[in-house]
């Protein structure tokens, strides 16, 4: 099938890790050599979406609209699997400081400070859901930095900022109509 996205991972090694996905599976490129690292039972993404993978610590974090939001830990599992948490699906994933996104649609599901693999929502660890502004239509990408990202949607572009607390992020609409 044809390659829906891939994703270069360093590894707290230094070593780079490769990895691409198709509709049906997931690969991890060693040696010149595609290893499937699917779950057991692959998936069945949308054909015309495309995986998004990003990286947290060691943890290598995968989401395609179709498809549960997918974990590989880098020196750890061997095989992808469901990221579970409270994660469900998402269209696009991206980290911005202590915290992992997954998107799907105009919401957005945040993960626990400092831990990819929560997104319960709960006060006392940040996770949390938002929804994005419905005049930007649909999530199409999230970008992060060590504070604040960037989420771009089909009509708008908004900063997150981390502000730490309860509300954790501060969502601030800086573009329209773009």
């Amino acid at each position: 099938d044809r390659c829906m996205g891939y994703f270069g991972a360093k590894q707290s090694t230094g070593q780079i890790v490769n990895f691409f996905g198709d509709r049906n599976r997931l690969y991890r490129v060693i040696n010149r050599v595609m290893t499937d690292v699917s779950r057991p039972g692959g998936y069945n993404a949308d054909g015309d979406a495309a995986w998004v993978f990003d990286q947290y610590n060691d943890y290598v974090i995968a989401s395609c609209r179709g498809a549960p939001a997918q974990v590989l830990e880098l020196g750890g599992t061997s095989e992808f699997a469901d990221l579970g948490g409270g994660a469900g699906e998402g269209d696009t994933c991206g980290r911005i400081g202590p915290h992992f996104l997954i998107a799907q649609g105009r919401e957005l599901r945040i993960s626990a400070f400092n831990n990819p693999t929560d997104y319960v929502p709960a006060p006392d660890t940040q996770a949390a859901i938002a929804y994005l502004d419905q005049r930007g239509g649909l999530c199409q990408r999230i970008t992060g930095g060590t504070d604040s990202g960037a989420i771009f949607q089909e009509r708008m572009i908004s900063r997150m900022t981390y502000i730490g607390g309860a509300a954790a992020f501060d969502l601030t609409p800086i573009e329209f109509n773009r």
